[in-house]
Parts: C-alpha cells; sequence; structure tokens
C-alpha cells in the first residue's frame, strides 16, 4: 500500500516536464510488478481478482504511456491509485481485527 501513496503522492506533485514522466514511469513500474505478481502461480489471490487487476493494470500501463506521449491528465490514474489502496486498506483491517481479538474458538467456525 505504501507503493501505492508514493505514486500518487508523485503524480499528484510532479510539475509538467521531466518530474511528471518520471512519475507516470513509476506508474507504469508499480502496475508491471503487480501484473508480473497476478500471472504467478503461486499468487493465492481468486482468479476472478487476479484477472481484473490485471485488467486494470494493462489499462494503467497504457494510460500512462500515451499521457507522457499526448499529455493527459494524471487525475484518472490517481483515482484507480486511490481506489486500489483504500481497497487494500479495507481488506487489511478485518484482519488484523481478528488477530487482535485473540483465538477463534470452534463454535465461531
Amino acid at each position: 500500500m505504501a507503493a501505492f501513496g508514493a505514486v500518487i503522492r508523485n503524480l499528484q506533485e510532479a510539475p509538467p516536464g521531466p518530474a511528471r514522466i518520471r512519475a507516470l514511469g513509476h506508474n507504469h513500474d508499480l502496475w508491471s510488478a503487480l501484473v508480473k505478481d497476478m500471472a504467478v502461480a503461486s499468487n493465492r489471490l481468486p482468479e476472478a481478482l487476479k484477472t481484473e487487476l490485471i485488467q486494470l493494470g494493462a489499462w494503467s500501463m497504457r494510460y500512462s504511456t500515451l499521457a507522457i506521449l499526448n499529455g493527459l491528465p494524471v487525475e484518472p490514474l490517481i483515482a484507480v491509485n486511490q481506489n486500489v489502496a483504500d481497497g487494500i486498506a479495507q481488506q487489511k483491517q478485518p484482519v488484523a481485527s481478528a488477530a487482535s481479538s485473540g483465538p477463534i474458538s470452534q463454535a465461531a467456525v
């Protein structure tokens, strides 16, 4: 999740020119790494989620390239990245809550 936060900040703060191109390149790199991870057989995410993340990653990488070439706005990338980061944060909260509440009884299972 920290990686998304860093990329979002870079996209928000980068002035036009080389800094913007670097920020878009970092976004592309982040999504490239995620897409590669989705393709690894040991990735235990549900297949439907992996497929959706791969499609989202492909869009994000393509948009990043077009933003560099055609000066497209970065706001759509920021919004997608924030939505994914928020989704990750929501998934982590129940796990942290369950871990802090102690062992699960057999009755709860």
